[in-house]
């Protein structure tokens, strides 16, 4: 069943989470000046300028008067509990935040539950909150199903990360084959309709032949003749021509930008290293044990993570810092997206010369010599 809901920007959780971070952020810019809040890009915190217009379109969603189109009014609501905002999804019973309020009445700081839930998302901004909310719903999802909790999380991230454009008819007939009725709507909600600039002549859509992603129209017809892929990771590894279908955008829908973005982009190396695997016949999961790695062979004998970082100087210095659960594995082993290994061999020499701590045991190696070496038998 469709929520209207469904078709806003971001779920109302993620616009709660935005705005708790630019309270928070706004708080700390003025409290040293005693500054007021002015209205304007200059000043507003960017959080609070993304905040306001999903508010609104909560009011609109529900048919209500817009309550959210000044920062003055939003911050005053946010004196009082959730629940008193005159929106409905924030007195429903699945909304956990009906009593909370943001910013302390007598004082105007913001509460503790304010930093909380500011903090949670596990990073700032909307595409890092979104991505986190995407997990989440996932892994909350999974738990239900107990013995099949990591088959059914390595299979729903399986069949986004290839079919990041896909027919309705594929979706629900992936859907019936999961077998796991509580996954339909969450699934359903994972993609959207493709907006009418992405089309081509006569509404028609064009499925990429590298990531089956969308290649929407671009104005360099030369170089993209069919159109360019919005997955970042694949327009890296090149210019691909449409697959031979005739796609019509009224069947046919696409994952959200952040899942594009932090779970298609990356899979493509993840995925690409797993088939290969198999095809040698080699032990293979994705993303085993609800995604303690992205790849592992013979069990706990081999874990692989796919990396596609642009630093070599920020991935080192998050590996450093924490390996998570690749650490449960034998030998570790860090893949780099081949195009990311530069002739000069500066990216690869950065992630050797600068590991430690957490990374000490880390290997590092190009998707391609990864590849390469577990067909051959040397991983």
């Amino acid at each position: 069943m469709t929520s209207p809901y469904d078709n806003l920007v971001s779920p109302p959780e993620v616009a709660i989470t935005l705005l708790a971070q630019g309270i928070n952020q706004q708080y700390e810019k003025l409290k040293d000046n005693s500054s007021i809040v002015c209205q304007n890009e200059d000043e507003l915190d960017p959080q609070l300028i993304f905040a306001l217009p999903r508010l609104s379109a909560l009011y609109m969603c529900e048919g209500k008067e817009d309550r959210a189109a000044s920062v003055h009014s939003v911050m005053e609501m946010a004196t009082r509990p959730f629940k008193e905002w005159d929106i409905d999804y924030f007195t429903s019973n699945n909304f956990p935040y009906q009593e909370t309020i943001l910013i302390d009445p007598e004082t105007l700081v913001p509460t503790r539950e304010s930093l909380e839930i500011a903090r949670q998302a596990g990073g700032q901004g909307e595409d890092q909150i979104l991505e986190d909310f995407y997990h989440n719903r996932v892994r909350e999802l999974v738990k239900s199903a107990r013995s099949r909790q990591d088959e059914l999380y390595t299979a729903i991230r399986e069949f986004m990360v290839r079919h990041p454009l896909a027919t309705s008819v594929e979706i629900e007939q992936w859907k019936e084959h999961l077998k796991f009725p509580k996954a339909k709507p969450i699934v359903s909600s994972f993609y959207r309709e493709i907006p009418s600039q992405w089309t081509h002549h006569n509404s028609l859509v064009h499925r990429c032949s590298h990531c089956h992603g969308l290649l929407k129209p671009h104005h360099d017809k030369k170089r993209y003749p069919d159109g360019i892929c919005v997955v970042s990771q694949c327009r890296r590894k090149g210019v691909f021509s449409k697959t031979d279908e005739t796609l019509m955008a009224d069947d046919m829908k696409l994952l959200k930008d952040q899942l594009l973005t932090y779970w298609v982009g990356p899979g493509l190396d993840e995925i690409k290293i797993y088939d290969a695997a198999r095809q040698v016949g080699r032990d293979a999961e994705l993303y085993p044990s609800s995604d303690a790695c992205d790849v592992s062979l013979e069990g706990n004998t081999v874990g692989i993570d796919a990396k596609s970082y642009n630093s070599a100087s920020m991935l080192i210095k998050r590996l450093n810092t924490s390996i998570s659960r690749l650490a449960e594995y034998e030998r570790k082993i860090i893949a780099i997206s081949d195009e990311l290994d530069d002739k000069e061999g500066v990216y690869m020499a950065t992630l050797r010369h600068q590991q430690s701590g957490a990374a000490k045991e880390l290997e590092f190696m190009t998707v391609s010599a990864l590849i390469e070496s577990i067909q051959s038998g040397e991983i």
